[in-house]
């Protein structure tokens, strides 16, 4: 069974996506920012015998899904195909390529997510070089947000910067 999340999931859906913090950093990111009562984002989870088994993340037109084993491939490309905006289909390559199959609707854009995840440094870090280290200034933004652009994974962004000097995702 699929069905629509809330805030009383939330015990439910970190102990599912919690363990694996890297892989799911858009995922956790988009609940602590937006929590389950959004305009920006929706969330679906499927349980089975009252666990919950996956979860689909919809931010803004990016769909991510997340599962430890199979999951309602066909349940989630339904959910997917509701929506009448261009969409884009991110995450991991074992999550997304099945759903490939069942999108019958215009994709912007599908992305493998690749991530780095540090668990060691092979060096000793120098503290006092760490102090040294500053907030971006706003005369740096600019720079900041052309180097982004360059990035080919980027290149879709919606990277703006406002008259307040915030980037915005």
């Amino acid at each position: 069974m699929i069905r629509k999340l809330n805030k009383d999931d939330h015990e439910s859906v970190m102990k599912l996506i919690g363990p694996k913090p890297a892989e799911n950093l858009f995922i956790i990111g988009d609940i602590e920012a937006y929590g389950y009562d959004s305009d920006i984002q929706d969330l679906w989870g499927q349980f089975e015998r009252g666990k919950l088994m996956a979860v689909l993340l919809r931010y803004d037109r990016n769909y991510i899904p997340f599962s430890e084993g199979q999951y309602d491939v066909k349940g989630f490309a339904d959910i997917i195909n509701l929506n009448p905006s261009r969409i884009e289909i991110s995450g991991l390559k074992h999550l997304i390529e099945p759903l490939q199959q069942y999108i019958h609707r215009d994709v912007r854009k599908h992305s493998e997510t690749y991530y780095a995840k540090c668990i060691g440094l092979s060096y000793e870090v120098d503290k006092e070089k760490i102090k040294l280290a500053s907030y971006l200034q706003s005369s740096e933004y600019h720079e900041n947000v052309e180097m982004l652009r360059s990035i080919p994974e980027f290149a879709t962004g919606n990277l703006v910067l406002k008259r307040e000097n915030v980037l915005k995702r």
